[in-house]
């Protein structure tokens, strides 16, 4: 029997921090659907979708040593974000090379009859090219990267 995750919310934190994000998914998943990763904490998107991280870091060098303990438990698309007061900011926000709006990064807001577009960036069975991820990044700050398993390995969306 699977075990429901324990995630906190970031909304109840504060502060500004990295974390790693380790999937989005349409419902709430379990430990194991997680790799059993720890320290985990969730936030529901705009579009209804749960995305998961793990971990709390002050540094990205932290942050970046949990990502690639994640990576060798399985996550493979696990990656670093951040966030201030429990809302997802740029890493260059965070990193200070630059200002920090008054507004969050938000996901893209849904019709209200829930019609919407998706752009396939790409699916990878194994590490995402760093040029593909840099721009990834980019698109992940102001649109919201989805990742969905395939057949194949992992479809990127926004």
């Amino acid at each position: 029997m699977k075990t429901k995750v324990d995630a906190t919310d970031w909304a109840t934190q504060s502060g500004i921090f990295f974390t790693v994000q380790i999937g989005v998914f349409s419902k709430q998943v379990s430990k194991e659907d997680l790799f059993n990763a720890e320290n985990v904490y969730s936030e529901k998107v705009a579009n209804g979708q749960i995305r998961y991280t793990s971990g709390r870091f002050e540094s990205i060098d932290q942050a970046s040593t949990w990502k690639n303990q994640m990576v060798e438990k399985g996550i493979q698309d696990a990656f670093i974000s951040a966030y201030q007061n429990g809302n997802r900011i740029t890493i260059s926000q965070a990193l200070g090379n630059e200002p920090i709006s008054g507004d969050p990064i938000t996901e893209p807001e849904q019709p209200e009859e829930k019609l919407f577009y998706q752009v396939v960036i790409g699916v990878y069975s194994s590490e995402v090219p760093s040029k593909t991820a840099l721009a990834m990044l980019n698109l992940e700050t102001r649109w919201g990267i989805v990742q969905q398993p395939t057949v194949d390995g992992t479809m990127y969306v926004t």
